[in-house]
């Protein structure tokens, strides 16, 4: 699963924002903006994904070229984000007979990780010293 994920985010990073991710194990960011997308099928997880203030701006400088996003912009870029890399793992697990739906990304607020979940999977990356984080979590 994990592989999945790295691959998943380098494809979106690299081929459709065109900047370089340094892929890491440990997720250290304590704030972040955090988004979610059930997936029901085969896999039945919970998708997260984790992003900081500063994450987010510079993907917005590069991907919708606003320097100086408001809120919503940002919020809506996490689910946006989290939408792209989980419908790219979509396609790479179908390839492997793995199929599952996916549904709306929902921005869950801003806060610290969310340590009440247990996790299954997760791939972490650093760009220009801010991180991100995509995470599959058991259900609740």
């Amino acid at each position: 699963m994990k592989n999945i994920l790295h691959s998943a985010l380098n494809n979106f990073f690299v081929h459709m924002v065109g900047i370089e991710l340094e892929i890491k194990d440990i997720f250290e960011v304590r704030e972040c903006y955090i988004s979610k997308i059930e997936l029901k099928g085969d896999i039945n997880y919970d998708a997260y994904l984790f992003s900081t203030v500063g994450f987010l701006q510079k993907m917005s400088s590069i991907f919708l070229f606003i320097d100086d996003p408001d809120e919503d912009t940002l919020k809506d870029l996490n689910n946006e984000m989290l939408n792209i890399v989980i419908g790219n793992a979509k396609c790479i697990y179908s390839e492997i007979g793995t199929h599952f739906a996916i549904s709306t990304p929902k921005f869950i607020g801003i806060g610290e990780k969310l340590l009440n979940l247990k996790e299954i999977s997760f791939s972490s990356a650093i760009y220009e010293s801010e991180e991100i984080k995509i995470s599959l979590m058991e259900r609740q």
